[in-house]
Formats: structure tokens, sequence, C-alpha cells
């Protein structure tokens, strides 16, 4: 039976146990299987280097093997990268080019609007606004209230946090 939304106003920010809990559980094993899971999914999805490279801190740091589309990107870096030392000239004045071929062997050299960098921090602040409406319906809540309340909360239209669901939701759910 789904709670009623003014329950989980009322309730979830004075619950420090239940913020304990969320907290918690980012920490487990399980959730961190999760989120490499989903690191995968949106390196297949977008090819974006930063995406590996938090999947290796993530893994590194928690003692998880180091998924194999990591092992593809480095190993892809790491040809392009060989390939640029045959071209390198010891006297290049142009910094910019070097720079320029350096991220184009990284995989960092992005085209459209705005870099790997800014699509990579807009795409986790979007999933985990996915994440929290996710949360909310599995305590129970209907996915109108749970994107309200997270609009709410997160000072966000509902139809932001709308599109933004709708565009995670087959990752997270």
């Amino acid at each position: 039976m789904s709670k009623h939304l003014g329950e989980f106003i009322n309730e979830a920010p004075q619950n420090k146990e239940f913020l304990d809990k969320i907290v918690e559980y980012t920490k487990s094993k399980e959730f961190l299987e999760l989120y490499l899971k989903r690191l995968e999914l949106l390196y297949s999805k977008y090819p974006n280097p930063f995406y590996a490279w938090e999947a290796y801190k993530v893994s590194r740091s928690n003692g998880f093997t180091i998924p194999d589309f990591v092992f593809s990107y480095l190993d892809s870096s790491a040809n392009n990268l060989s390939s640029l030392s045959s071209l390198a000239k010891p006297h290049i004045k142009d910094a910019d080019k070097a720079y320029h071929k350096i991220l184009v062997a990284l995989g960092m050299k992005s085209t459209g609007a705005g870099t790997f960098l800014t699509r990579y921090r807009k795409t986790m602040k979007d999933g985990a606004l996915a994440s929290l409406v996710h949360m909310h319906i599995q305590m129970g809540m209907n996915e109108t209230d749970s994107i309200y309340l997270v609009a709410e909360k997160q000072k966000r239209s509902e139809a932001t946090v709308r599109r933004i669901w709708k565009k995670y939701e087959d990752m997270i759910a």
C-alpha cells in the first residue's frame, strides 16, 4: 500500500535513523556494485571517459575487480598515446596542438555542446535526482508524488525532475 505524500514529507527530514540508513547503504557492497553497473551502462550509452575513471576509482578503493569496460578504455587510450610519441617533435612550439592531441588520445575531445567533464557532472547530478525518485518509489510512494517531493526538496521544477526520471528510469529501476 502506498504511503501518502504528507507522511513522507513529515517523516523523512526528521527521521535521522532513516537518513543514516541511506548513508550506510551508499557505502555497502551491494550499492557500490550497482553503481559500477550503472557507470558501465552510462559509458556504453554515452562513451565519456569520466565514467571509466570513476569506475576505476570506486573499484580500486573498495577492492573490487576493475570492470572490463575500464580496461577497454585504458587500452584504447594507451594505444592512442603511444601513437603520439612517434609524431612528437622535440621543438613543438604550439602547446595547444599538443594539448589537443593528448585530449584526443585519451578520448576526452568531445564534439557538440560542453566538454566530457561538464557532461559527466550533469549526468551524475541528474542520475542522483533520478535515484531519489526511485528511492521514494521503492519506499511505497507513487511516481507522481515521488517526482513532486524530489522537485520540491531539490528546488527543481516537476517537469525537469520528470524528464530526468524518464531519461534514467531504465538504468536505475
